[in-house]
C-alpha cells in the first residue's frame, strides 16, 4: 500500500523498482534531513538499529533519446557509485567549483555541456530496430 501510495498521481511515469536503495545514516554525505527524517521513523517503529535504511528506488520507466548519463559524483573503493542531482550535473558539465545553481554561469556551462552532450548524441536506449521481442 505504501507503494502505491507514494507514486499515486505521479504524472512523471516514474515507477519503483523491485530492488532497494540502502541509505548509510552515518555517512558524512547523508543530509542531516534524511538522517532526522529516517530515525524518526525507524524510533515510531520501535526498532533499535539506525545506522541504515533500504527504501525502494524510484526510477523513470519512460527512457527517451534525448536522456544524458548522470556520472557518479563519487565512486568508493567498495564500488559505491553516489549521484546527487546538483553534483552529478557539475561533473557532467564540467563546473568550476563555487558556482551557484541559477546564475548565469551555471547555466551557461550547462546548456553548453547539453549541447555537446546532444553532438555526440549516445544513445541511452537500445534502437527499436534492432530488438528482438519476439
Amino acid at each position: 500500500r505504501a507503494c502505491l501510495n507514494a507514486l499515486l498521481g505521479e504524472p512523471r511515469l516514474l515507477t519503483m523498482t523491485p530492488d532497494a536503495l540502502r541509505i548509510d545514516l552515518e555517512d558524512a554525505g547523508t543530509s542531516p534531513e534524511v538522517r532526522s527524517f529516517a530515525r524518526a521513523v525507524i524510533a515510531r517503529d520501535g526498532n533499535a538499529v539506525t545506522g541504515q535504511i533500504a527504501v525502494l528506488c524510484v526510477v523513470s520507466c519512460y527512457c527517451s533519446g534525448h536522456f544524458v548519463a548522470a556520472p557518479p559524483m563519487e565512486v568508493r573503493p567498495d564500488g559505491t557509485r553516489l549521484t546527487s542531482f546538483r553534483a552529478s550535473l557539475a561533473k557532467f558539465s564540467d563546473m568550476k567549483d563555487g558556482v551557484e545553481p541559477g546564475r548565469p554561469e551555471w547555466n551557461r556551462t550547462v546548456a553548453a555541456a547539453l549541447e555537446e552532450a546532444r553532438k555526440r548524441k549516445p544513445l541511452a536506449v537500445e534502437p527499436a530496430a534492432t530488438r528482438d521481442d519476439t
